[in-house]
């Protein structure tokens, strides 16, 4: 084959083809290489910082979870119904003379659990024991701590027990203040990056990441912190924690 013939099959159109799309294929890596470039660098201009904004509450909402407990044996069950009956009579009259609201207080079924003698003996079934679980709930937090402190003018009457199983404190404006204290650690954020930016002396440029940390709220003297956040509920007053973690560009 003659050297003219050659080069008129080399350039037949199919290699013409292949030779444009190679062509195309490395414009476009040349622009993913430059792009992936730019970004590394836009990263190496960054600085990641932590803000934070704390604040002190006072809890708006009290609970106090109250316990009826008594024990029957295998053929006293009305009896011991009777007594737990009796017992929750008393709490609403306590309650009521201390003005808390019927709508404020919520009563959980009896619930009911075997008594047995004892795997030396066989393990038998020779009783029950009843407990009924009685929640009250008020905005007055002073007013209902109290009442729950006092309860001991309850013990000692009648078969069934009556006893405090806790008060659990919380602040019902959580939600919406979780939102303004975001809002004031990623401002406390911004000035920490920009206090690290002249000291280096440059500028800061514009927010390029943000995300959220743990929500802390603790006793207000408490340094306890969780990484998963806390909810103390065993206070009145409260220190709330709010985390940032945000990225600035350095100019």
């Amino acid at each position: 084959m003659s050297a003219i013939a050659k080069m008129k099959q080399f350039f037949t159109l199919p290699s013409v083809a292949s030779a444009f799309t190679l062509g195309v294929c490395f414009i476009i890596a040349t622009i993913i290489a430059a792009n992936t470039a730019y970004s590394v660098k836009s990263l190496a201009n960054a600085i990641a910082v932590t803000g934070s904004a704390q604040r002190e509450v006072t809890s708006d909402v009290a609970k106090w979870r109250v316990s009826i407990t008594t024990s029957t044996g295998l053929s006293d069950l009305k009896e011991g119904n009777g007594a737990v009956a009796e017992a929750l009579g008393r709490l609403r009259a306590y309650l009521s003379n201390h003005e808390v609201a019927p709508e404020a207080i919520t009563i959980s079924p009896t619930n009911m659990f075997p008594l047995s003698n004892g795997y030396e003996k066989g393990n038998q079934t020779i009783g029950y024991q009843m407990n009924q679980e009685v929640l009250v709930e008020s905005n007055d937090v002073e007013g209902l701590t109290q009442i729950a402190q006092n309860v001991g003018e309850l013990l000692g009457e009648g078969r069934a027990v009556i006893s405090s199983a806790g008060l659990e404190y919380y602040v019902s404006s959580l939600p919406d203040l979780r939102v303004e204290m975001m809002t004031d650690a990623t401002a406390d954020a911004r000035q920490r990056a920009q206090n690290i930016a002249r000291s280096s002396g440059g500028g800061l440029g514009k927010l390029v990441a943000a995300s959220m940390g743990v929500f802390q709220v603790t006793p207000v003297n408490s340094v306890d912190y969780s990484d998963y956040g806390m909810y103390d509920t065993s206070t009145i007053k409260k220190k709330v924690t709010a985390i940032v973690r945000a990225s600035f560009l350095i100019r």
